[in-house]
């Protein structure tokens, strides 16, 4: 490897950046090397992501804080590069930044780098940014004055401050523009654009101007005319056109517009000091000026405190993007501003903007061997934050022929008689993954004792030894060190749960691993298999096969003298999750609410056993949407694939919402829906369940289950039980009460349609009654219509249906539906 590595201790400051190890890179970084000076500790990777573009990770580890920093470092004049933005797309809103970068990803640009952009809105105009906002030459959002990474049309890039005018007119009369798809307060002109929204949001009563006819989308340095549609005096929110605009004035202009008719013309405008501008970012507050720090640092209030950060810097044709992980002590503590600043000036930065910071703090990255850019930092959230705005690289490099191919592992163990077929990808000159056709890639190895097939399959052969596997495609070549072994040190069985039904069959796997702990590649036909339980068989290559009989018991895996063992259970009958016969692992947690757990005491309600669960809530004087929680301090693992999660609930009558959420195998959280919003609307017990989705990713783990309201109306308390939680594998069981799925529209029929999800209605259980008397009616068991035709057209008011019914095991309807027919 050819490299230049030069390191330099900050010192001097009086900030604790002073222990950062400054290094310089002049071509290709090492992977994975480490670096020390004194008792400060560099560990970096980096590589090569586009023309011009790398990419770096650097993992600082001192004795006053640890700072996990990614930068990516690209020559913007270079050929096929050009920096821009992104949000949402067409209306305000937020989005992750590998969202916005994937929906910028096309044949003709790819997003090779982004990091999140502006400070943004987070409770009344979600995702509005704080400053000015130009995507493709669109204005977004626009305030007088803003500091902005901009990019002119040229592709020319700069930091500094960008000034804002415009106008609206009509005729003679003039008023002066305040911004751009902002919220509108006393005084102020602001041109809401259809990106804004479906209606304006102001502080205060105004002038609203609706003007149809616009050739959007809004851009700098053009008039634009339009015709009044409607001129709305003392407006706070007013709907914005497709084809226009809303020019919302301050209520006093009413008087010189009020006679304007409508279809008169109307123009407006919008300027900036800075030209032919393409994209602008906006940030706050600017950290360096021509290599000074600036004297906005010290202005901001949390300059001396670390917290995750991004800054975007220039110096001639580089830019620097930088995030800073923190907040996760151990791992990365974050930075100060004057921190961030340091850090800029080592790497020779000259001008530079901090952008939105903490749990926004975000950097994607198209690595090599990636199609597109994804996560490259650890967000403090634990997860991407939706952002109003970001910053990306593209790289408009053509498709060319494969200049570098890699093994995604340099090296791989192997169990004897075990075979892999290895992950590899192929790069053009430019950085780009080439989807590459296998049958191009040829393959060799150099051990005499194992094979390899033309589609790259490597099986090993009966002796312990070592060699190389080779392939190249075109003129590019790649190896990757492969060891045989005979014996292993730990092993497990990878099924989570052998859950099957009679006569079923399942392919188990296992893993291997070495003193180490490092991965040894092993195949289910490389090792012996056993049942416990006659469960059913193993067959050669690992496939188990479920027997006749219903039971349960374990399978065992044995490679040498190592052994693993999985649960196994043939008869897919429910599954409990959680009969809350202890309360160690569940916790009362709330949101606006007061909320608490315990169990059942002596003549509280109780479905199954002798133990329910209470739930004790309040949501009385509170603002918002309130939630009081029954969380499973760790989540509760679910066997295999139900198709259904159900729970017994004793209702109260509330009619609150009920819902809960599961974490799946990819740790991707998954809320769903007992209920409807309002839902929980009956007493006594009553079981309710969610479908699971059939392409989850399985197994997943029940976190919590809990009861919200966003009603402000409907802010009570009471209290509910719970009793057994299940797993539903197959609809053999009748647990569901009917339900009424609709009202027939008024008309010659009064009635309901009405549903269950068991054995059916019980056509004798039938009950209509209007204005509590009862009617003959009609039931048709195929699409579950209950009707009534009064035999003369009843009078004009309004009428009180009631349905009862049950179905064919003996579940009611609950509670009793009514509703309210009217007849006009």
């Amino acid at each position: 490897m050819n490299g230049v590595m030069i390191m330099k201790r900050i010192s001097g400051s009086r900030f604790l950046i002073k222990v950062l190890v400054v290094l310089l890179i002049a071509s290709m970084t090492f992977p994975g090397a480490v670096y020390s000076l004194e008792s400060a500790k560099l560990i970096e990777d980096g590589q090569h992501i586009g023309p011009g573009t790398y990419y770096r990770n650097m993992n600082y580890i001192t004795p006053n804080g640890n700072f996990m920093v990614n930068m990516i470092e690209s020559k913007f004049d270079s050929e096929y590069i050009r920096i821009g933005a992104a949000d949402s797309g067409s209306s305000l809103t937020n989005k992750p930044v590998s969202y916005q970068a994937l929906q910028k990803t096309n044949d003709t640009g790819r997003v090779i780098g982004a990091i999140n952009g502006d400070f943004f809105d987070m409770t009344t105009i979600k995702g509005l940014t704080f400053g000015t906002s130009i995507i493709g030459g669109e204005i977004k959002t626009a305030v007088k004055t803003s500091t902005v990474l901009g990019v002119t049309d040229k592709g020319d890039c700069f930091i500094d401050t960008l000034n804002m005018e415009g106008a609206a007119a009509y005729k003679y009369i003039q008023y002066p523009v305040t911004s751009v798809n902002r919220l509108r307060w006393a005084d102020q002109t602001v041109i809401y654009t259809p990106f804004f929204g479906k209606t304006t949001v102001n502080t205060v009563a105004g002038t609203d101007i609706i003007v149809r006819g616009v050739d959007l989308p809004l851009k700098a340095g053009k008039v634009y005319t339009g015709k009044i549609e409607s001129i709305i005096p003392n407006s706070k929110i007013a709907e914005i056109p497709e084809d226009g605009v809303v020019i919302s004035m301050p209520a006093k202009a009413f008087k010189q517009l009020a006679g304007v008719p409508s279809g008169a013309k109307m123009s407006f405008f919008v300027n900036f000091d800075k030209k032919d501008l393409d994209f602008a970012v906006s940030g706050s507050p600017r950290l360096l000026e021509r290599g000074e720090i600036s004297p906005k640092v010290k202005e901001r209030a949390d300059a001396l405190q670390r917290h995750p950060r991004t800054a975007v810097g220039i110096k001639d044709n580089k830019i620097y993007m930088v995030t800073v992980d923190g907040r996760q002590p151990g791992y990365s503590d974050g930075m100060t501003l004057y921190e961030l600043v340091e850090f800029l000036l080592g790497q020779g930065v000259e001008d530079a903007i901090n952008l939105d910071g903490g749990g926004s703090t975000t950097m994607a990255v198209r690595k090599q061997g990636d199609a597109v850019a994804k996560l490259a930092n650890n967000p403090s959230d634990g997860r991407e934050r939706y952002v109003g705005n970001s910053l990306q690289l593209i790289s408009e490099a053509p498709l060319s022929e494969p200049a570098i191919l890699r093994f995604n592992d340099i090296s791989a163990k192997i169990f004897t008689n075990s075979s892999f077929k290895p992950s590899m990808y192929a790069l053009d000159k430019y950085y780009n993954l080439l989807s590459g056709d296998i049958g191009k890639i040829r393959f060799g190895i150099d051990s005499k004792t194992s094979k390899i097939a033309a589609d790259g399959t490597y099986s090993s052969g009966s002796q312990a030894g070592k060699g190389y596997l080779y392939a190249a495609y075109g003129n590019t070549q790649s190896k990757m060190l492969v060891e045989t072994v005979d014996n292993v040190s730990s092993l497990t069985v990878a099924n989570d749960f052998v859950l099957l039904d009679p006569g079923e069959k399942v392919q188990l796997q296992v893993k291997a691993f070495d003193e180490k702990g490092e991965k040894i590649i092993i195949s289910p036909s490389a090792v012996k298999w056993a049942v416990e339980g006659r469960l059913g068989t193993v067959d050669a290559g690992g496939v188990f096969t479920a027997g006749n009989n219903n039971g349960h018991g374990k399978i065992t895996a044995s490679a040498g003298t190592v052994t693993a063992a999985v649960g196994a259970k043939v008869g897919k009958t429910p599954v409990i999750v959680a009969d809350f016969g202890t309360l160690d692992n569940v916790e009362a947690k709330s949101i606006r609410s007061d909320a608490a757990i315990r169990h059942n005491q002596k003549e509280e309600p109780v479905r199954i056993g002798s133990i329910s669960l209470k739930l004790d809530y309040d949501f009385e004087n509170t603002a918002g949407t309130s939630a009081a929680y029954v969380t499973f301090k760790q989540p509760v693992k679910i066997l295999g694939k139900p198709i259904e999660l159900g729970v017994w609930v004793h209702g109260d009558g509330g009619n609150h919402w009920l819902r809960g959420n599961y974490i799946n195998s990819a740790g991707e959280k998954k809320v769903f829906d007992f209920t409807k919003s309002g839902g929980l609307n009956w007493k006594g017990w009553k079981y309710v369940y969610v479908e699971l989705p059939q392409n989850e990713k399985y197994p997943i783990a029940l976190e919590q289950i809990y009861l919200a309201e966003t009603a402000q109306e409907n802010k009570n308390s009471g209290s509910i039980y719970f009793d057994d939680v299940m797993a539903i594998y197959k609809l053999d069981k009748d647990y569901y009460d009917p339900e009424i799925v609709s009202v027939l529209p008024e008309g010659q029929e009064i009635g309901v349609i009405a549903a269950d999800r068991g054995y059916g209605i019980d056509p004798a259980s039938i009950m209509m009654y209007i204005n509590d008397a009862a009617v003959k009616v009609k039931f048709e068991p195929e699409t579950g219509k209950i009707s009534y035709t009064p035999a003369k057209p009843l009078k004009k008011g309004e009428y009180n249906v009631r349905v009862s019914l049950k179905d064919k095991i003996g579940h009611s309807l609950n509670p009793e539906f009514t509703y309210t027919y009217i007849v006009k």
